[in-house]
């Protein structure tokens, strides 16, 4: 069986089984504290539910999707415009707590994300000022702290300096515009203070799991995996990547057992044209960093416009130009196409080509999700249609039929606006707001557990808050 993770992929949360019954924690990534909320391992002899249906709704703003910690349901969102970690009870609804948060001096380009250190969180915590903070590690149940750093402004997220995790580590510095340092935080005790010389270099951030990281270089930028207190390989990323992609402009990563399989984006000028498909699919050995293929023209996930299953590989093929003028976009001559592909060899098994209709454009269009790994998806002026991207079969929307479409979601930060989970509301073929509720398959088709015990809660962040949906049998 193949072992996939990805970095920055969103899903909904599923909490299987009563309410007295906790599924396992997932362990955390070797590149990222932050854990994927996942299904329980634990397999069940009930029958599979259903029928789903509301239990509660929660007033907020969510700006994650939640994760699961310790029987918690932790997210992201903006309460009178701060950032704010909140906990709740998945099965009443109910806030248990809440606390101010903040990006501090992280990178933009980093998506939002809650921080799982064991059975407990961790968040940087806004201590005066734009971007000095506190590292602070908390319990899950009460939002108590267990463990705070001095003030600093931190440049790189919440990770782990080992595993299983017993310190954190990244870039530090006491103000913003002083040398940045590595840093290394004990969990259990707090301590914190330079890092050893087993850390990756000052200037890198992570960009992917299993270690992969960008080492900060910029002539030529590198990418690279650390692991273990050294760094296993480097490479410049013209080696698998048209010029002028760069982690500046975002990056997506799928770790499929040995093989990266990813795409870094084109940088954007503010006037000026673009071609569509300076871009790349690329696929390198995590081991040894060589290049197993690489397919111009496509982006993994379709510029993080498609939220997938982690185990579904999809990509969009571009051609056209898109020309920035006054932060306006126009584009010419687009052509899209959505295509299944072999991640051993790149290999393209399926297409779904939209013409001149120009979807999956930068920030133009996320398509609903419907059932296990299909989106729906429209050609120009034909009718929509659900596609099945494992296969790209095609079919027609029966009447009634509820989908989960997904809002882009970001937050206005210190350093720029920053991407924070995709957020979904039922709706029906035409992408207009029903009062129905998806299927079954629907709301866990972000998840790869089956089957699915009977009373299981599924949480899902929508723009207008957080509903709680319970899965029944027949």
């Amino acid at each position: 069986m193949r072992s996939l993770v990805a970095a920055g992929c969103a899903s909904v949360l599923l909490l299987a089984g009563c309410q007295d019954q906790s599924p396992p924690n997932p362990p955390p990534s070797s590149s990222s504290v932050t854990t994927s909320p996942t299904p329980s391992e634990t397999r069940t002899e009930t029958p599979s539910p259903t029928v789903v249906q509301e239990s509660w709704r929660l007033a907020l703003k969510p700006l994650t999707q939640p994760v699961y910690v310790d029987g918690v349901a932790v997210l992201l969102a903006s309460v009178r415009e701060a950032l704010t970690i909140v906990a709740i009870d998945p099965v009443t609804g109910s806030k248990l707590w809440s606390r101010p948060a903040t990006t501090s001096g992280v990178s933009a380009q980093e998506p939002l994300s809650v921080a799982v250190v064991g059975d407990d969180i961790a968040y940087f915590r806004p201590a005066g000022g734009l971007t000095s903070a506190r590292l602070v590690v908390a319990d899950v149940h009460t939002g108590k702290d267990l463990a705070t750093s001095p003030v600093e402004v931190f440049s790189t997220p919440i990770q782990p300096c080992d595993q299983p995790p017993t310190r954190l580590c990244g870039t530090a510095r006491p103000y913003l515009d002083t040398a940045a340092a590595r840093y290394s935080f004990v969990i259990s005790t707090g301590r914190y203070g330079l890092a050893t010389l087993d850390q990756p270099p000052v200037q890198s951030r992570p960009v992917g799991p299993g270690g992969l990281i960008d080492l900060g270089e910029r002539s030529p930028e590198r990418v690279g995996v650390f692991q273990d207190g050294r760094l296993l390989w480097s490479m410049p990323v013209v080696a698998y990547f048209p010029e002028g992609s760069t982690t500046d402009a975002g990056w997506h990563f799928m770790l499929d057992d040995d093989h990266y399989i990813g795409t870094l984006e084109q940088t954007f000028p503010p006037n000026g044209d673009v071609d569509m498909g300076d871009v790349a699919t690329a696929s390198f050995e995590q081991a040894t960093g060589k290049i197993a293929w690489s397919v111009r023209g496509t982006s993994l996930d379709c510029r993080g416009t498609v939220v997938l299953p982690r185990d579904v590989p999809v990509r969009c093929h571009y051609g056209g130009h898109a020309v920035f003028i006054d932060g306006v976009s126009r584009f010419s001559d687009v052509d899209v196409t959505l295509e299944g592909f072999v991640l051993d060899t790149g290999k393209r098994t399926w297409e779904f080509d939209f013409g001149l209709a120009a979807p999956f454009l930068r920030g133009v269009q996320v398509p609903p999700l419907f059932g296990d790994a299909s989106l729906l998806l429209g050609r120009g002026p034909v009718a929509q249609r659900i596609v099945d991207l494992r296969t790209g079969a095609e079919s027609l929307p029966a009447p009634g039929t509820v989908f989960l479409c997904p809002h882009l979601t970001s937050y206005s930060s210190a350093r720029g606006d920053v991407s924070g989970d995709p957020l979904f509301t039922p709706c029906n073929s035409r992408l207009a707001p029903v009062g129905g509720t998806p299927s079954v398959a629907t709301l866990v088709s972000l998840h790869q557990t089956l089957p699915l015990a009977r009373g299981a809660m599924v949480l899902v962040a929508g723009p207008a808050g957080v509903t709680g949906y319970r899965l029944t049998g027949p």
